[in-house]
């Protein structure tokens, strides 16, 4: 292994590591009714209040970009640097109730990550919901793993 890239698959060992003890702490599935009381409190729509990568801050508030929750399914709305609009939707799978932060999984099912899933930890507290995320690349080559950090604001009915 090249010198240069241990620091990148140290990291990736260790995400997959932490990764691998959140996603088996749970020996069981979420009992549905559960899993539905968690995503009633995800249902509206939600407005960003900031966004970042490995701590950096790369968004602030926009109230253009939206994350929409209705039933089971999920639609983001991200405004572009250029001004246009990129789309994500799929469905929200709650993975553990049990734990602060909770985890579900974003399966995607449209836009630019469609037939993937990001597993998100997330709280939320009111009209305010944060998740991480860890994003692993497909093909480490340089690329590294990063954490993303989203901030939302849920919109008044």
């Amino acid at each position: 292994m090249c010198p240069d890239r241990r620091p990148v698959f140290a990291a990736l060992a260790a995400a997959t590591a932490a990764l691998a003890v959140a996603s088996s702490s749970r020996s069981e599935p979420v009992v549905p009714a559960k899993a539905n009381e968690e995503l009633k409190q995800l249902q509206g729509t939600w407005t960003l209040l900031a966004y970042a990568v490995d701590g950096r801050a790369l968004r602030g508030e926009d109230a253009h970009s939206t994350l929409t929750v209705e039933d089971d399914r999920w639609t983001i709305t991200w405004r572009t640097d250029g001004g246009g609009r990129q789309v994500e939707q799929g469905v929200v799978r709650v993975v553990d109730t049990t734990g602060r932060p909770k985890v579900v999984d974003l399966v995607h099912d449209f836009g630019p990550y469609k037939g993937t899933t990001t597993r998100a930890f997330y709280q939320v507290e009111g009209d305010s919901m944060r998740y991480s995320t860890l994003v692993v690349p497909a093909a480490i080559g340089d690329a590294k793993v990063i954490t993303a950090t989203t901030t939302w604001k849920r919109k008044p009915q």
